[in-house]
């Protein structure tokens, strides 16, 4: 893993989260110092993790999901791709900086804290469970609490959300209503980009489930191919 903090820096140069990521990929670590290079786009970043305080490169992607996860729960936090991220035998494998399963449980992807703000930036890029029989739990993100939002800032827009395959409820997403019965809203998802596509459910919401209170909302981007039982979902 490779990050900074560069939250002093940046509001020095009055550059925005956004625009300041775009230098920070323009960085590659050296002698465990950063330098610069000349290249447009460095390779070894797999994903980035930035919001008004702090941004992260990353060349682990499963280490960039655990701490987006984190720093989620203190401010809104962006978590955005630069590789494709498909799960090894249906699982997503994610550790934290200190070893710990975080972000993560029985192979998908989760948020479940009531204060989570967290956007994912498929930025043209595909987030795929690979199941290709159904299991239990096989969506692809579970959101006990807390919102998820999807969006696509690449200029082709053809980022993904697939793979999920469950004996239950939900293809890729599960809304669930709060973490064991806490009296909170739920799940919420907005979607304002990206594709949700190729996702089966055994039972109800190919695509999406929800049992939450929460808001499911869709601003843009596309939700199509998705199946439960035998039909179009």
């Amino acid at each position: 893993m490779h990050k900074t903090h560069l939250w002093e820096e940046r509001k020095s140069v009055g550059k925005s989260p956004e625009t300041y990521v775009l230098l920070i990929v323009n960085l590659v670590p050296e002698g465990g110092k950063w330098a610069e290079t000349q290249d447009p786009y460095v390779p070894e970043y797999v994903a980035i993790v930035f919001n008004e305080h702090y941004t992260a490169g990353y060349t682990d992607i499963g280490k960039a999901w655990a701490d987006a996860v984190k720093q989620s729960l203190t401010h809104p936090t962006t978590f955005k791709l630069f590789s494709d991220w498909i799960a090894a035998d249906g699982k997503f494998y994610v550790e934290d900086t200190d070893g710990d399963e975080f972000g993560t449980n029985d192979g998908y992807l989760y948020i479940y804290e009531e204060a989570s703000d967290l956007t994912i930036d498929l930025n043209g890029h595909v987030i795929d469970r690979n199941l290709d029989k159904p299991i239990s739990n096989g969506y692809v993100m579970y959101i006990g609490d807390g919102l998820i939002t999807i969006t696509d800032t690449s200029e082709e827009g053809n980022g993904k959300i697939t793979g999920g395959n469950n004996t239950g409820d939900g293809g890729a997403f599960f809304l669930d209503n709060g973490l064991f019965g806490l009296p909170t809203k739920g799940g919420s998802l907005y979607i304002k980009g990206g594709t949700i596509t190729g996702n089966h459910s055994d039972d109800r919401g190919g695509a999406i489930y929800s049992e939450s209170q929460g808001d499911i909302v869709m601003y843009e981007g596309k939700i199509t191919n998705n199946t439960n039982f035998l039909s179009l979902d």
